[in-house]
Protein backbone atom coordinates (compact mmCIF):
# COMPACT_ATOMS: atom_id res chain seq x y z
CA UNK A 1 0.00 0.00 0.00
CA UNK A 2 3.02 2.35 1.31
CA UNK A 3 4.29 1.91 -2.38
CA UNK A 4 0.64 2.92 -4.19
CA UNK A 5 0.72 6.18 -2.00
CA UNK A 6 4.71 6.83 -2.90
CA UNK A 7 4.32 6.45 -6.97
CA UNK A 8 1.93 9.88 -7.00
CA UNK A 9 3.85 11.30 -4.81
CA UNK A 10 7.19 10.58 -6.75
CA UNK A 11 5.34 12.06 -10.00
CA UNK A 12 3.73 15.00 -8.57
CA UNK A 13 7.45 16.26 -7.33
CA UNK A 14 8.64 15.27 -10.97
CA UNK A 15 6.07 17.70 -12.72
CA UNK A 16 6.06 20.35 -9.77
CA UNK A 17 9.62 20.21 -9.34
CA UNK A 18 10.75 21.10 -13.17
CA UNK A 19 11.11 24.36 -14.20
CA UNK A 20 11.14 22.32 -18.56
CA UNK A 21 8.85 24.25 -20.57
CA UNK A 22 6.31 21.97 -21.94
CA UNK A 23 5.58 21.74 -25.45
CA UNK A 24 4.67 25.39 -26.91
CA UNK A 25 5.71 27.38 -23.48
CA UNK A 26 8.85 29.15 -21.99
CA UNK A 27 10.69 28.16 -18.79
CA UNK A 28 10.26 30.52 -15.64
CA UNK A 29 13.84 31.67 -15.51
CA UNK A 30 13.52 33.69 -12.24
CA UNK A 31 15.41 33.65 -9.78
CA UNK A 32 18.85 33.19 -8.55
CA UNK A 33 21.53 30.56 -10.04
CA UNK A 34 25.16 29.54 -9.54
CA UNK A 35 26.94 29.49 -12.56
CA UNK A 36 30.43 27.85 -13.75
CA UNK A 37 32.24 29.46 -16.95
CA UNK A 38 35.00 27.57 -18.44
CA UNK A 39 36.89 29.56 -20.81
CA UNK A 40 40.38 30.57 -21.69
CA UNK A 41 41.23 31.69 -18.47
CA UNK A 42 39.90 28.14 -16.97
CA UNK A 43 36.58 27.60 -14.68
CA UNK A 44 35.03 30.90 -13.47
CA UNK A 45 31.93 30.76 -10.37
CA UNK A 46 29.54 33.71 -10.46
CA UNK A 47 26.33 34.22 -9.02
CA UNK A 48 23.39 35.20 -11.15
CA UNK A 49 20.10 36.75 -10.76
CA UNK A 50 17.18 36.35 -13.24
CA UNK A 51 14.08 38.22 -13.81
CA UNK A 52 11.41 37.41 -16.36
CA UNK A 53 8.71 39.27 -18.46
CA UNK A 54 7.12 37.32 -20.84
CA UNK A 55 10.07 36.06 -22.95
CA UNK A 56 12.45 38.88 -22.16
CA UNK A 57 15.05 37.94 -19.20
CA UNK A 58 16.97 40.61 -17.34
CA UNK A 59 19.53 40.67 -14.18
CA UNK A 60 23.13 40.65 -12.96
CA UNK A 61 26.14 38.29 -13.20
CA UNK A 62 28.23 38.85 -9.89
CA UNK A 63 31.35 37.44 -10.16
CA UNK A 64 35.28 38.06 -10.52
CA UNK A 65 34.52 40.58 -12.92
CA UNK A 66 32.11 42.73 -10.33
CA UNK A 67 28.91 42.54 -11.68
CA UNK A 68 27.40 42.59 -14.88
CA UNK A 69 24.05 43.75 -16.29
CA UNK A 70 22.38 41.37 -19.04
CA UNK A 71 19.29 40.87 -20.92
CA UNK A 72 18.20 38.01 -23.08
CA UNK A 73 15.41 35.82 -24.34
CA UNK A 74 13.45 32.69 -23.63
CA UNK A 75 11.93 30.44 -26.47
CA UNK A 76 10.81 27.68 -25.39
CA UNK A 77 14.17 25.34 -23.76
CA UNK A 78 16.50 27.59 -24.97
CA UNK A 79 17.96 30.68 -23.55
CA UNK A 80 20.29 33.33 -25.16
CA UNK A 81 21.85 36.15 -22.86
CA UNK A 82 24.69 38.67 -22.76
CA UNK A 83 25.99 41.95 -21.87
CA UNK A 84 29.10 44.13 -22.93
CA UNK A 85 31.73 44.72 -20.56
CA UNK A 86 35.19 46.62 -21.03
CA UNK A 87 38.26 44.90 -21.41
CA UNK A 88 41.63 46.68 -21.66
CA UNK A 89 40.10 49.75 -22.75
CA UNK A 90 38.12 48.03 -25.46
CA UNK A 91 34.23 46.87 -25.26
CA UNK A 92 33.97 43.14 -25.22
CA UNK A 93 30.50 41.49 -25.96
CA UNK A 94 29.90 38.48 -23.55
CA UNK A 95 27.00 36.40 -25.33
CA UNK A 96 25.42 33.11 -23.50
CA UNK A 97 23.60 30.50 -25.03
CA UNK A 98 21.69 27.24 -23.62
CA UNK A 99 19.39 24.78 -23.06
CA UNK A 100 17.63 24.17 -19.35
CA UNK A 101 16.55 21.05 -18.14
CA UNK A 102 15.08 20.62 -14.30
CA UNK A 103 16.56 23.05 -12.26
CA UNK A 104 19.71 23.72 -14.53
CA UNK A 105 20.97 25.05 -18.33
CA UNK A 106 24.09 24.56 -19.97
CA UNK A 107 25.74 26.25 -23.29
CA UNK A 108 28.57 27.87 -24.97
CA UNK A 109 29.52 31.10 -24.20
CA UNK A 110 31.52 33.63 -27.03
CA UNK A 111 34.01 35.74 -25.75
CA UNK A 112 34.28 38.07 -28.38
CA UNK A 113 37.14 37.62 -30.46
CA UNK A 114 39.00 36.23 -27.52
CA UNK A 115 37.50 32.48 -27.85
CA UNK A 116 34.51 30.53 -26.88
CA UNK A 117 33.73 28.27 -23.62
CA UNK A 118 30.94 26.50 -22.30
CA UNK A 119 29.04 27.27 -19.07
CA UNK A 120 26.16 25.35 -16.14
CA UNK A 121 23.66 26.72 -13.60
CA UNK A 122 22.05 25.45 -11.57
CA UNK A 123 19.05 27.06 -9.51
CA UNK A 124 19.21 27.95 -5.94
Amino acid sequence: MKQLLLFPAMLMALFFGSITAAPGEDVDLSGNWSMTVSGPTGPQTSEMSVTQDGKAISGTITGSQGVQVFTGTVAGNAVTFGFTMEAMGTPLDIAYAGEVKDQAMAGTVQFGSFGSGDFTAEKK
